[in-house]
């Protein structure tokens, strides 16, 4: 009776794990803001079809709900890893950088797993994305292969010997969940970023994106509570969210936890944070 009883809460048991897998996979794309990239406004989360413009032409955000001919639904768990951490489809060619690799392959293996796990229990949308529109020579795949030969894994983490848990945390949530530095790191004429001018400000799609330095967000009168609360609801003292940084708000730090706007807050302006200008 005992092990009949065992054998029925089996499947109950794997139930709730794969649920808790898929609750932890929908925080982290949160956090990662998937679906800014991946969605259009008044359509299907994650369905793609947003354009993206560079220098170089147009970009369009492809659909990661798992159907199986338009989206991620013939994708293993180990090829979603790859096309988010190594910037390769499941047929082997590469992923224009448009899609943050040079940032998630930081990513830890167990979270990209969570989010594989999420996007694959949401509905799939049987929509196609719009075909990538760039230049020549960049629409040629095979280039990108010299390109992450030197910028793939340009981002890297600080030493966090010495610093506090949350400094740690927040550098994981800035610097590879919510890969602050892709716009707010200037980049060069090929599109890399310069790491010798980290989060010293970039510009995207014409709008300015500020300085994250610590210093320099003092300067602008950040302290680490404002900042948190910036993230939170999109209004500080300081101002509030507009172009393109509104959809980071609306689509992801709206809905993450207090800790962890508080954890982005203690990394970007330190443990011991400069003294704020005040506004």
């Amino acid at each position: 009776m005992r092990a009949f009883v065992l054998a029925a809460l089996l499947p109950l048991t794997a139930f709730a794990a794969d649920e808790q897998l898929i609750e932890r996979g929908k925080y982290l794309a949160r956090a990662a803001d998937c679906v800014a990239c991946h969605s259009i406004e008044g359509g299907a989360e994650y369905a793609g079809g947003l354009p993206l413009e560079s220098p170089f032409g147009t970009i369009y955000g492809t659909n990661i709900t798992p159907d199986k001919e338009h989206g991620i639904g013939n994708y293993s768990a180990d090829d979603f890893y790859r096309a988010v951490a190594e910037g390769e489809r499941r047929d082997g060619s590469n992923l224009y950088p448009a899609m943050p690799y040079t940032s998630y392959h930081l990513l830890k293996r167990e979270d990209s797993d969570a989010i594989y796990a999420y996007l694959m229990s949401l509905e799939p949308i049987a929509k196609p994305s719009p075909q990538t529109d760039l230049s020549f020579p960049f629409n040629l795949r095979f280039g990108l292969s010299f390109w992450n030969m030197l910028y793939k894994d340009s981002v890297q983490l600080q030493p966090a010997e010495g610093k506090s848990e949350p400094w740690q945390r927040g550098q994981y949530l800035v610097e590879v969940l919510g890969h602050c530095g892709e716009c707010h790191t200037p980049r060069n004429v090929i599109g890399a970023l310069q790491q010798d001018k980290r989060m010293q400000g970039g510009v995207l799609l014409g709008y300015e994106a500020p300085s994250l330095l610590a210093d320099e967000l003092a300067e602008r009168g950040w302290n680490p509570k404002d900042l948190a609360t910036f993230l939170k609801h999109g209004i500080s003292a300081q101002g509030s969210m507009f172009n393109e940084m509104y959809p980071v708000f609306h689509h992801s730090t709206q809905y993450l936890p207090l800790d962890d706007h508080k954890a982005m807050a203690t990394y970007l302006l330190g443990d011991q944070p400069p003294e704020a200008r005040k506004v």
